[in-house]
Parts: structure tokens; sequence; C-alpha cells
């Protein structure tokens, strides 16, 4: 029988890492009350701390944002470029099929 995974919300996540840092109560208690592996929480403990300088950060409100269109843009015009391609090779490959099986050869 297969367990399906269980997908936690940033919420839960934050809830339980500031619960371990502020160790009122042991990793096994925690383990117990939230059903999670002692692995699982101590990980979301350690990603809480890491990351917990950047909300203090002067100047900055948020953390810097990627623009995807500008990453992708380039991509996206060299993935148009391929279908043609694909279907003139395509197209070449099956009048060759064809033309070999009808006796033409190549």
């Amino acid at each position: 029988m297969s367990r399906t995974r269980r997908q936690h919300s940033a919420e839960f996540k934050s809830k339980v890492a500031l619960e371990a840092l502020k160790e009122h109560k042991t990793l096994a208690q925690l383990t117990e009350q939230y059903a999670l592996h002692a692995n699982q929480i101590s990980e979301w403990k350690n990603t809480l701390q890491e990351g917990s300088p950047i909300l203090f950060e002067r100047g900055k409100t948020k953390p810097e944002t990627l623009d995807l269109e500008a990453l992708r843009s380039p991509y996206l015009e060299q993935i148009g470029a391929f279908p043609c391609c694909i279907l003139l090779r395509a197209s070449r490959v099956r009048r060759a099929r064809i033309s070999h099986y009808a006796g033409g050869g190549y």
C-alpha cells in the first residue's frame, strides 16, 4: 500500500520551525505533536535560521525577484525554430521511406 506524500503549507512549516527554535519542547515532543520526523523539523528550523537575516536587511522590503519573462524569451525564440526543422526532417524521412518501399530507393 503506497502512502501519499503530505505537503505542508509555509505557515505550518514556519509555526513548527519557530516552536523548535523556542526550545520549550524537546524535538521528540514536537515530532509527536505534529506527527513529523525529527529530521524534517530540524531541516525547517535550519532553513528558518539561515533565511531570517534577509528579513532584517535595511533598504530592502522583500527579496529580489527574477524577471522570468526576460529569462524565457531567448529560449522561447530558439524553441520556436525547432518545430519547423523537426517537421522538415520528419517529412524527408517519410518521403525516403515511401520511395524506398515503392522501389525507388533513396
